[in-house]
């Protein structure tokens, strides 16, 4: 839901997300509230500034990619593994974990904000 290179640039209804196999209402209050509570915390902690590491961002590409990597999902021709997209490599663009796990993963990252650059506020 967030973008290495912009700071405090959140994404509802993102890329990697179960958007796909998911319908619009469920996915968007599933994010929308992460997105609130992650704003509350930035303030509640002084933060001013929020971005994730490349690192992560690589990592949860990564955990998508080997997620289907055992399925049909990953062999489908679709825009949904870049197929459509000529000289593109092919590999799954969708979490299919579900929303439950999706959410559990996205909130596990606040407790200490592993995988993101947060910068507080300056004085």
């Amino acid at each position: 839901m967030l973008v290495s290179g912009f700071l405090n640039c959140f994404l509802s209804y993102s890329p990697q997300a179960p958007t796909t196999l998911s319908n619009g209402p469920t996915i968007l209050e599933c994010q929308v509230d992460f997105i609130v509570d992650v704003i509350a915390r930035m303030e509640r902690d002084g933060l001013e500034t929020i971005e994730p590491t490349p690192e992560a961002e690589e990592e949860w590409r990564r955990k998508i990619v080997e997620s289907g990597e055992n399925t049909l999902f990953a062999e489908t021709d679709s825009w949904w593994t870049k197929s459509n997209i000529p000289g593109k490599k092919k590999e799954l663009l969708t979490y299919i974990g579900g929303i439950p796990q999706y959410e559990a993963e996205c909130r596990a990252t606040l407790d200490s904000w592993e995988g993101f650059e947060v910068k507080k506020h300056a004085g």
